[in-house]
């Protein structure tokens, strides 16, 4: 009779999960998208997310085209990370006027984080992979050629 009254639902029980509650010091209490909570200190792991990332890639060749990309991105977005934490802003603040270079507007910095993540675990694999390196195995004949019409036909249809 008194376990009845005194059972807790399950959604009850989820709002006491570590991790459900709103980051302490962060003003935003959700992120609205299942399964990302609000992070308590996304410039900072941000921060050091793409720091981890540009050493992985000072471990591929100059030379690696996916370092010169992931490199130049990489360091674009701790520029504009390193401004927002010199300028004390607060990560809504920084949500609010998001700039640029960390992703178009409406972007949240829990989103950017799993990206700036996903980034560092690509770059550990690519060096794995030595992605840089030539193919033991050539190629067929033909095999990176795609369907090219002729620019004389295309100029035709136009």
């Amino acid at each position: 009779m008194f376990r009845s009254a005194f059972r807790a639902s399950r959604p009850t029980l989820d709002r006491f999960r570590p991790g459900s509650l709103p980051a302490p010091g962060r003003v935003k209490q959700t992120t609205g998208i299942t399964g990302i909570n609000v992070h308590p200190t996304p410039l900072r792991d941000l921060h050091l997310t793409y720091e981890k990332t540009l050493e992985v890639l000072r471990t591929m060749p100059t030379s690696a085209v996916y370092r010169q990309g992931a490199e130049a991105l990489t360091k674009q977005r701790l520029d504009a990370v390193n401004a927002a934490l010199d300028a004390k802003k607060s990560p809504e603040d920084v949500e609010a006027a998001l700039p640029a270079e960390l992703g178009p507007q409406g972007l949240q910095l829990e989103e950017i984080l799993l990206e700036a993540q996903s980034e560092l675990r690509l770059a550990g694999k690519m060096v794995e992979w030595k992605a840089w390196e030539p193919l033991q195995v050539k190629p067929a004949p033909g095999q990176w050629s795609y369907f090219d019409a002729p620019s004389a036909a295309r100029t035709d249809e136009a």
